[in-house]
C-alpha cells in the first residue's frame, strides 16, 4: 500500500471518528437542555418495592406534572419529610379545601402490602413516563469519577491527535517546492495538497503558487478538523457529565409496618413473603420442614427469622435466625406436647431491625420423641 492511500485512509477514519464524536456532543447537549427546559428528570432505582415493574438498578425518565394532572396509577416521584426522594405509585389523590392547587398523595410501592405510612402534599410532582431495567447500572458507571477522568483524557487525546504539528513532508518537500513552482509558472505541474495526496494542475501564469494553494488548503483543514476536535471534546465530556447532573437517586423504599429494637431509631423494613407452608418429614422422623419464596429483589441484608410461639402467641418458644428459605423443625425444639404456632418474620442484618409478624402456620406435638406434625 503506498503511502498516499495510507495517509488517504487515515484521514477517513479520522474525520469519521470526529464527526462522531461531534454528534455525540450536540445529543448530550440537547439532553442537558432538553432536561432543563422541559423539567425532564433521569430516575436512577437504589431499591425495589415497585419491583417486577421497576427492579433494583432501573433507570427512568420524569416528566415534572401539575398536581391537577395526577392520578391514582401515575408513578411519581416525591420528596418525603426526612428529604428522601421516594417514587412509588399513586393510590389516592385527594384535594385539598384550601383554595390552593395542591392535592394529598396516598402512594404504595408495588411489592408493598401496605401504602407509605407518609401522605405527600404536592403541587407538583415528577411523573414517571419510562423506565428500563438495569440501565441504572450503567448511567451510575458513567457517572462515577474514573470514568469522567477516562472521557477528559480521551477528549484532550482527541484534540492533541488533530492539532498535533503536520510534517511538512505530508505537504510540499523542500526539495519538490522549487520543482513544482517551476512547472506551475509553465502552465503545468503537481503540487502537494494538505491530505498529502498529490494532484496534477495547469494554472495559469498570473494564478496562485503551489505553495499558497498548499497553504489555504491546510489552513482549511485544519480550521475543520480543529472545530470537530472542539466538538468532540464537548461530546466526550458531556456524555460522562451530564450523567452526572441529571441523574437523582430514588429509593422505591419498602415501607410496610416494622418493629425497631433500638430505643432511639425508628425505619421501615420489608414485609415477609406471603407464601409460608408447613410440610411433614417422613414417618417417625420427628421433624417438619416450613419454606417460603425469597424476595426476587430485596435489599441487601435482608433476611428471615422464624419464631415458634404457644398457641395464643403469648409466649414464646424459640427464634432461629435464617438466610435461606427453608428450616426443619424438631420435635426437640418444643418444651411439651401440645400445639404450637410457627410464624416468619423480615429483618436487616445492618440494624438488627425485626417486621411485624408475617404468615404463621400451627404444628402439633405429640408426647414422644418422634411426634410433630403440621395441624
Amino acid at each position: 500500500m503506498s503511502a498516499g492511500v495510507r495517509r488517504r485512509i487515515g484521514a477517513i477514519a479520522r474525520e469519521t471518528l470526529l464527526t462522531c464524536g461531534a454528534l455525540l456532543g450536540v445529543i448530550c447537549i440537547a439532553l442537558v437542555v432538553g432536561a432543563h427546559a422541559f423539567g425532564i428528570t433521569m430516575l436512577v432505582f437504589e431499591s425495589g418495592s415497585m419491583s417486577p415493574k421497576i427492579t433494583t438498578g432501573a433507570a427512568a425518565l420524569a416528566v415534572k406534572t401539575d398536581a391537577d394532572d395526577l392520578a391514582p396509577g401515575d408513578v411519581v416521584s416525591v420528596t418525603d419529610s426526612a428529604g428522601r426522594r421516594i417514587t412509588h405509585r399513586i393510590v389516592a389523590a385527594d384535594e385539598i379545601a384550601d383554595g390552593s392547587n395542591d392535592v394529598t398523595l396516598t402512594l404504595q410501592g408495588d411489592a408493598n402490602l401496605h401504602p407509605d405510612d407518609e401522605t405527600y402534599r404536592v403541587a407538583e410532582a415528577d411523573r414517571v413516563i419510562w423506565s428500563a431495567n438495569g440501565l441504572g447500572y450503567v448511567i451510575s458507571a458513567l457517572s462515577s469519577p474514573i470514568s469522567i477522568f477516562t472521557a477528559g483524557g480521551s477528549a484532550a487525546l482527541l484534540c492533541a491527535i488533530v492539532f498535533r504539528r503536520r510534517s511538512r513532508t505530508e505537504n510540499i518537500t523542500p526539495s519538490d517546492h522549487h520543482t513544482n513552482t517551476d512547472l506551475v509558472r509553465r502552465g503545468q505541474g503537481t503540487f502537494v495538497s494538505s491530505e498529502g495526496v498529490p494532484s496534477t494542475t495547469e494554472l495559469d501564469h498570473d494564478g496562485p503558487s503551489a505553495r499558497s494553494v498548499a497553504s489555504r488548503l491546510r489552513a482549511r483543514s485544519r480550521a475543520i478538523t480543529g472545530g470537530a476536535a472542539v466538538a468532540v471534546a464537548i461530546g466526550v465530556l458531556a456524555a460522562s457529565g451530564s450523567t452526572a447532573s441529571l441523574t437523582t437517586p430514588t429509593l422505591a423504599a419498602f415501607s410496610d409496618q416494622a418493629s425497631v429494637t433500638s430505643a432511639v431509631a425508628t425505619g421501615t423494613i420489608p414485609d415477609p413473603p406471603v407464601s409460608f407452608v408447613c410440610t411433614n418429614g417422613s414417618f417417625l422422623s420427628g421433624y417438619v420442614d416450613v419454606t417460603w419464596q425469597s424476595w426476587s429483589d430485596a435489599p441487601i441484608g435482608y433476611g428471615y427469622q422464624v419464631v415458634a410461639t404457644s398457641a395464643d402467641g403469648a409466649t414464646t418458644i424459640k427464634t432461629w435466625d435464617v438466610s435461606g428459605t427453608t428450616l426443619p423443625i424438631n420435635r426437640s425444639d418444643f418444651p411439651a406436647s401440645g400445639d404450637y404456632l410457627v410464624s416468619l418474620r423480615g429483618t436487616d442484618a445492618a440494624t438488627g431491625w425485626v417486621s411485624h409478624t408475617g404468615p404463621t402456620v400451627e404444628v402439633r406435638a405429640g408426647g414422644a420423641t418422634w411426634e410433630l406434625n403440621c395441624a
